[in-house]
């Protein structure tokens, strides 16, 4: 037996006048002074004996070879390497071999080694195991995994590696291994390891075809993820319950049978996924870049999403489903294709989606080109994004943004632009009993058959302070189109719009809208009218109609915008340095009212102003009655105005003498103040919420009772 110490090797190389590689300088002064190294087959016939022999901080070098044995680190925290440690050649990684043949796990590490014991520079091919084909960690160990090619490798979960513990996977290469249940390649469970600069291909499983993370707060980086595939959810990475941190992985041509081509989270995980590449990723149903559902709480920020696709169902780029959180930020969301509904994004919850550019998304059918918003339960919040270029193939609505079924969306300072489909509202569609409320946002150049810009269907929405302009329709509404609409429209300019047929401006069929503090100006269209109700009951009122309009406020006067051809549709006034001051200033309705002078908002005086930056100090979008709704046979509550500034009114009423209580909660469901506990006989009632110390966003209010509970959101906007 001969064992070389380290200040023989040392010699050797002198003597022999060998330049030492990097890698072995790094690899040699890792060793202790007393720690040797055990050669295979020289010392020892195999591998077992070598790690048996050794002491804590040795190393078995293996030299090339084909080597069947079944190994366990038995506690040793030693390194087990081929020449590739010593020579940095990659070359011995492929000619050194570790095959389990089919009849076991490789490598077993179960005895608390740390994270000096090593495997380095082999490949481990042909295991199986119940967990980790080749390599399977439990009870504590912490080993280092590391410039190793894992290939064909089966097992239960974890075809290629399986563990429970802290350990450390690096600079490996994963390729065809199959799991049945979950981790076609690797799957962590229960543990925090970390993965990085790793190479995953073509593996396959049940759900994670390249990982499985499970319980897990595993940090996942840097990691190239190809061509895995999943019969069912994640085919590249799949989460249960877990929270791991996904960060500057390529996740690029993965495919899942089911749900979340590249990623699925599920079942109350939390993960960051931030700064991927998740391109070209393909889901049968839904999700084709991500998939978040049941309770999962997904951060999606600063990810390149891009030509994912779904064959069947929902959500291109990204997909939330019922009960989940996802914060979708600052990411570039763009080629993207959904086959039903969003091409971009579809969500069925509630999601924070800020800040993102979404851009030349499609859907095949349905609708939502850049997003679909539907099915929702609670309020998504849709704020800063950039909508452009999206399109709806075929007979699908909503260019840019597709709303629908109870769909309560905030749609607030968005730019939505270039926009098209071949049907209803380029810009915006709204069906189906959805309420979204629509706010502060740039709507412009999209193009459709009816609504250029926004097209509301049989709903109640609200379009308050939008800036709608040089949208086109190939037919009606080449700004708006409502149909059996009683939507709520104040405080918009609706400027330079065009349609082929009806109502370049406004075009309303069988609604009962209202429509107020709006300038309607500048818009074209066949039969030369800005504004056309058609069988409607729609009240137009305090507006600014080119041509003018029956109605009580109405005026018909240029309106005097600041540069309407560079898209500034502030109103003039000579206090802010213009040379007019607009005919629509302090002309508004005179129930709104506007006291605080702001140059870039209302412009003082007693009453609101017309057009989308009407308002001042309460940018009060709908008007209470002078008294509450009276009581029915049911609890009812609402607040006016909604959005608002600084103070609202909530009111309610009681079906019967009960119990009631008010309170209100922030977005992250923390309760903010109680407003009324006590008992109350049958009636309608008021009270007012000051919320003057409080940020901008959406809070929630819930009414209960001894008989039931109402909720609905609201908009503070400063």
């Amino acid at each position: 037996m001969v064992c070389s110490s380290l200040a023989k090797i040392l010699e050797d190389y002198q003597m022999k006048n060998i330049i030492i590689p990097a890698l072995s300088i790094l690899f040699l002064s890792f060793l202790s002074a007393n720690a040797v190294i055990i050669n295979i087959p020289d010392d020892y016939s195999n591998i077992q004996t070598g790690i048996n022999s050794a002491s804590h901080g040795d190393t078995v070098l293996v030299q090339p070879g084909i080597y069947e044995e079944h190994l366990n680190f038995n506690g040793k925290n030693v390194v087990l390497a081929s020449q590739y440690l010593t020579t940095g050649d990659t070359s011995y990684i492929s000619i050194t071999v570790l095959d389990g043949s089919n009849n076991g796990r490789i490598i077993a590490f179960e005895n608390g080694e740390d994270s000096t014991a090593m495997v380095t520079g082999f490949t481990l091919r042909n295991g199986s195991a119940e967990n980790g084909g080749a390599i399977g960690c439990q009870y504590e160990s912490t080993p280092v995994i590391k410039n190793n090619l894992f290939k064909s490798n089966t097992a239960y979960n974890g075809g290629a590696l399986a563990t429970e513990c802290d350990l450390t996977i690096i600079n490996n290469t994963f390729k065809n291994n199959i799991a049945s249940q979950s981790g076609g390649a690797v799957y962590i469970y229960s543990s925090q390891a970390y993965a990085a600069g790793n190479q995953f291909d073509s593996n396959l499983a049940q759900t994670g075809g390249a990982i499985g993370c499970v319980e897990s707060e595993a940090i996942i980086e840097n990691n190239n993820i190809e061509d895995n595939s999943s019969f069912n959810n994640g085919g590249a990475i799949y989460t249960y319950n877990a929270d791991p941190v996904i960060t500057a992985n390529y996740i690029r041509g993965n495919t899942a049978s089911a749900n979340g081509g590249g990623i699925a989270c599920v079942n109350y995980s939390r993960p960051d996924i931030i700064d991927n590449q998740v391109t070209g990723n393909t889901a049968e149903l839904f999700g084709g870049g991500i998939y978040c559902y049941e309770h999962s709480s997904a951060y999606v920020y600063e990810n390149t999403i891009d030509s994912n696709r779904t064959l069947q169902a929902d959500g291109g780029g990204i997909w939330c489903g019922v009960y989940s959180e996802m914060q979708i930020i600052e990411n570039h969301i763009h080629n993207n294709s959904g086959h039903l509904y969003g091409g971009g994004i579809a969500t069925t919850c509630s999601p924070i989606i800020r800040d993102n550019l979404i851009e030349n998304n499609e859907n095949v059918t349905y609708g939502g080109g850049g997003m679909y918003c539907g099915h929702v339960i609670g309020w998504p919040v849709i704020e800063g994004n950039t909508f452009r270029g999206n399109i709806c193939r075929g007979s699908g609505s909503g260019g840019g943004i597709f709303c629908k079924s109870n769909s309560n969306a905030f749609i607030y300072n968005n730019e939505i632009y270039n926009n098209r489909t071949y049907t209803f509202g380029g810009g915006i569609y709204v069906t189906e009993n959805a309420l979204p409320t629509i706010v502060f946002n740039r709507i412009y150049e999209n193009y459709s058959r009816d609504g250029g810009g926004v097209y509301d269907n049989s709903t109640s929405f609200r379009l308050f302070n939008n800036l709608i302009y040089n949208n086109n329709a190939s037919r009606d509404g080449g700004g708006i189109r409502l149909f059996a609409s009683d939507g709520i429209i104040i405080n918009n300019v609706i400027y330079g719009n065009s349609s082929a047929e009806r109502g370049g401006g406004i075009y309303s069929r069988s609604s009962d809208s209202k429509i107020k503090n709006c300038i309607i100006y500048g818009n074209s269209s066949n039969d030369g009218l800005q504004l056309v109700l058609h069988e409607s009951d729609d009240s137009v009122l305090y507006c600014n109609v080119q041509g003018g309009y029956p109605g009580t406020g109405i005026i018909d006067i240029e309106p005097l915008f600041r540069d309407p051809e560079n898209s500034d549709f502030h109103l003039m006034a000579v206090e802010c340095g213009d040379p007019y001051d607009s005919p629509c200033i302090d002309i508004g309705d005179p129930l709104m009212r506007d006291t605080l002078f702001d140059c870039s908002m209302g412009l003082g005086g007693e009453r609101s102003d017309m057009g989308a930056y009407g308002g001042g100090d309460s940018i009060q979008t709908v008007v209470p009655d002078d008294e509450p709704p009276p009581p029915g046979d049911f609890l009812t509550i609402q607040n006016y105005p909604n959005p608002f500034n600084s103070s609202t009114s909530i009111q309610y009423s009681i079906p019967e003498k009960s119990n009631v209580r008010i309170d209100i909660y922030n977005l992250l469901g923390q309760h903010i103040v109680n407003l009324h506990t006590g008992y109350q006989n049958r009636g309608a009632y008021s009270i007012q919420w000051n919320a003057s110390g409080l940020p901008s966003g959406v809070y929630y209010f819930r009414l209960s009772s001894d008989q039931n509970t109402k909720s609905s959101a609201m908009l503070l906007l400063k």
